[in-house]
Order: structure tokens, then C-alpha cells, then sequence
């Protein structure tokens, strides 16, 4: 018997099927377009649909949705209300949690966060030890590597130094300006 899901995505009852993940459990639903591999970890209420791949001891539970062409990977861990989409990539040790959105072209990978209402999109990058969190946004080709935390309310469109948190509308004018200053 063929099963069907509807993912809430516009396209109504597609082919699925649930999840059975390494431990035996049943997992949450998988369209038939995306891949999950057998030792990745899909949470009863979890969703991975269009062509979304989970792969190797990734993990994604809670309300999560993995779609279009996105990728969660290695031992990343996807959880609570978080969307990782478009052709976004999570991997390695990478944490993405609470409402965070993760889409476009972006990476998150080695050990970084993003988590609260944070998001990361086009094609910015969180690697190192870097944490993106509270309502922040790193969008263009932003880059927040090493052991920064980008928090508050701060919009990123560029590179930051490795180091330092930046939280503070107004500190994050100074740095841009200094950057532009710098380099026209």
C-alpha cells in the first residue's frame, strides 16, 4: 500500500513514508523525493520532504523541517521548531535549534550554533566555534567564524573577526563602517 503526506508546502498528499530510525522507533514523515539514510535520527514529529537529504548520525527532532534541496549531515543536530531549507547545508558538529531559519545557500558547520529566532541565509557562513542567536541575521555573504557570538537584533553582510560578541546595533555600525572605510 503506497502512503502520502501532506507536508503544508503547497503541493498537497505526495508519496511518504515514516522514518525507521536507528534504534528502532518510528520516525516522523519523509517524502519519497528525499533521502535519509538508515543511521540518521528523524523524531516522530520531524518532517524532510522535497529532495532533503539526512545523512550519516544526523539528527533532526521536534517540529523540524528539512526541504527543497537542503542537507543535514555528519552529527549535526537539528531540533525544536527550527527550518533548515532551499539548498542550505548543516554539517558536521553544527547545532541549529528553537525557531532558527537556515536557508538559501548558506553553511553552517563545525561546531557552531544558531538558535532562538536567528537566521542565516544567501550564502553566509557560521563555522568554528561561532554562535549566531536571539533575533540576529547573517544574510549575503556574511561569515562568523572562530569564536564570535552574533546576537541580538545585529544584521550581518560581512566578515567579522574571529573573536568578540557583537550584540549592539550601534557596534555593528561602527565595525561596518570601519570595514567600509577600509576597504574603498
Amino acid at each position: 500500500m503506497n502512503k502520502t503526506y501532506d507536508f503544508g508546502d503547497g503541493r498537497r498528499q505526495v508519496p511518504a513514508h515514516q522514518h525507521i530510525n536507528p534504534d528502532g522507533s518510528v520516525g516522523g514523515w519523509v517524502a519519497d523525493t528525499a533521502i535519509v539514510d538508515a543511521t540518521a535520527f528523524v523524531g516522530i514529529n520531524a518532517m524532510v520532504y522535497g529532495y532533503a537529504q539526512v545523512r550519516r548520525h544526523a539528527q533532526v527532532h521536534g517540529r523540524v523541517e528539512v526541504c527543497d534541496r537542503a542537507c543535514v549531515t555528519d552529527a549535526a543536530h537539528v531540533y525544536g521548531d527550527a527550518i533548515v531549507r532551499d539548498s542550505a547545508v548543516v554539517c558536521d558538529n553544527a547545532i541549529v535549534r528553537d525557531s532558527a531559519m537556515v536557508y538559501g545557500n548558506s553553511l553552517v558547520s563545525d561546531h557552531a550554533q544558531v538558535y532562538g529566532c536567528a537566521l542565516v541565509c544567501d550564502h553566509a557562513r557560521v563555522s568554528g566555534q561561532a554562535e549566531v542567536y536571539g533575533s540576529a541575521m547573517l544574510y549575503d555573504r556574511a561569515t562568523a567564524s572562530g569564536s564570535v557570538r552574533i546576537c541580538g537584533k545585529t544584521k550581518l553582510r560581512y566578515e567579522v573577526q574571529p573573536y568578540g560578541i557583537i550584540g549592539d546595533d550601534g557596534l555593528i555600525d561602527a565595525i561596518l563602517n570601519e570595514f567600509i572605510r577600509e576597504h574603498i
